[in-house]
């Protein structure tokens, strides 16, 4: 795309005209609707790709929190107590 930056206006004002002989002036507003059109289309597109990879990561997120929260929901409340407690005892070096 290094040439389209060096056109400036009167590259832009021949471009006009070339398109205005090879075209008509009656399909010119139809190709400019059906290039617009294809613009909006690939940018859903693209858009839409962004979309699924961000679902797809909070989904992952939410595996994530859901084994978390089972593993931790699974760990008893006096297998708590009790590591508390030998870590303490340890902490005063009775164990």
């Amino acid at each position: 795309m290094g040439f389209l930056r060096d056109i400036g206006a009167p590259g832009v004002i021949v471009l006009i005209i070339a398109a205005l002989i090879i075209f008509g002036p009656k399909r010119l507003p139809e190709l400019g609707e059906s290039i617009g059109k294809m613009f909006t289309s690939f940018k859903k597109s693209i858009s839409g790709l962004t979309e699924e990879e961000n679902s797809t990561k909070q989904d992952d997120k939410k595996t994530t929190k859901n084994r978390l929260y089972n593993m931790f929901k699974s760990i008893s409340v006096k297998s708590i107590i009790l590591s508390y407690l030998i870590i303490q005892l340890r902490s005063y070096g009775v164990c």
